[in-house]
């Protein structure tokens, strides 16, 4: 509705009415739902109920949002950064291993970032054996649109040169 794609009325009237008509207070409506339906359960789970929403917004979203025709010529650009951004991370990895301090001594914020990032989850991709495409994809997976955006900026295009005196 920010971006102007969809209207309040669009959305399909059972789930404004069952989980809201914005992000927090559906993700609180499918939350509560989550606890309910897990409670005397041995699983985490829906309720079928709550779950038939699911699809039915998944559907809403695919056919209203996410294959809008104004997004799609975006949609160049978006393969073309997160590609760049996962060879640029998968060729850090080829270059430097697991080795935190390298990631330490590099000149691009993104680099340190991932050196970081990989220090924080060494134990959990030791005992899964991670391949490094999975520890690429993880990191960027968690990325906000923003911070791709920034961390492609870092290594596309240089820092400003400092001349002295000037």
């Amino acid at each position: 509705m920010d971006a102007g794609l969809i209207q309040e009325t669009d959305i399909p009237e059972r789930i404004r009415k069952e989980l809201g008509n914005r992000n927090g207070d559906i993700i609180h409506s499918l939350v509560i739902d989550v606890i309910e339906a897990s409670r005397s359960e041995e699983e985490i789970r829906l309720s079928p109920d709550k779950f038939e929403l699911i699809n039915l917004l998944k559907t809403f979203n695919y056919q209203k949002i996410y294959l809008h025709p104004c997004l799609k010529e975006y949609e160049f650009f978006c393969r073309k950064i997160l590609g760049d951004l996962f060879r640029h991370l998968l060729g850090l990895m080829e270059d430097l291993g697991g080795a935190p301090d390298r990631y330490a001594e590099r000149p691009i914020l993104l680099d340190r970032s991932f050196g970081k990032y990989q220090q924080k989850m060494r134990a959990q991709y030791q005992s899964e054996k991670a391949l490094p495409h999975r520890v690429v994809t993880d990191y960027i997976s968690g990325m906000t649109d923003l911070y791709a955006l920034n961390a492609i900026r870092q290594i596309t295009l240089p820092a400003p040169l400092q001349f002295p005196g000037a």
